[in-house]
């Protein structure tokens, strides 16, 4: 009986109840999208996306060339940095064409871009069906209220009004509670992505080119050769 009565007056339930088919659609696309967030940032949190970690040591190995302790540090490195620059070292110490290292190391980059993308389209939509799926709900439930605001005629009683104005509205507010979250932690995504899409780029450039050292780099190498 107690359980009973808990699930009755459950809130969740109540707005279940209140909102109709639209409030357990947005309900199931918050439990989908929060599943992905989840998987998203074990994912990004295993691969270090957007960490730039022993990235120097890497690149001052290669350019005092020591190759052999460059590759072997950067194959310890989590992917995608690994794969990318692993793979780009070790065809520059063989000798390959620099052009077609290049464009290699492009393809691969942008590859692994794009593995880590995955699902963030999901995430994409949802933020943006959401809001309109509870604008939806809103309307059905406005046009509902103003018509039994009609069938009652004369009789009108402002609490039944409102509180079909409520209902209506309930719908809206899911869904920017669903939205809002959503949005918050794509944009977060996204920003570790290209944090890390930076990352790799300016690991590239340096390997393909050099590095040019800072100003007070610069002197102090100066002050130490003179």
């Amino acid at each position: 009986m107690l359980l009973h009565s808990y699930f009755e007056n459950s809130l969740l339930l109540n707005i279940i109840n209140k909102g109709g088919p639209v409030v357990l659609i947005l309900l199931g696309l918050s439990v989908i999208a929060v599943t992905i967030i989840i998987l998203k940032v074990s994912h990004f949190t295993f691969l270090r996306v957007g960490s730039a970690r022993k990235l120097d040591k890497i690149l001052s190995h290669w350019e005092a060339n020591q190759l052999e302790e460059a590759i072997s540090l950067s194959q310890k490195q989590p992917s995608p940095i690994r794969t990318s620059l692993t793979g780009t070292m070790t065809a520059l110490a063989n000798g390959q064409p620099v052009a077609s290292v290049r464009e290699d190391a492009t393809r691969l980059t942008s590859n692994h871009l794009s593995s880590i993308r995955s699902n963030l389209r999901i995430l994409d939509l949802i933020s943006q069906i959401a809001p309109l799926l509870g604008l939806f709900g809103t309307v059905v439930g406005m046009i509902d209220a103003f018509h039994k605001l009609q069938a009652a005629g004369d009789q009108v009683n402002p609490a039944t009004l409102a509180g079909g104005i409520w209902v209506a509205l309930l719908t809206t507010a899911v869904g920017l509670a669903v939205a809002i979250p959503v949005s918050m932690a794509l944009s977060w995504f996204d920003s570790r992505i290209e944090r890390q899409r930076q990352v790799l780029e300016n690991a590239l450039s340096a390997l393909f080119t050099g590095r040019i050292a800072d100003p007070d780099t610069q002197a102090q190498n100066l002050k130490q050769s003179a």
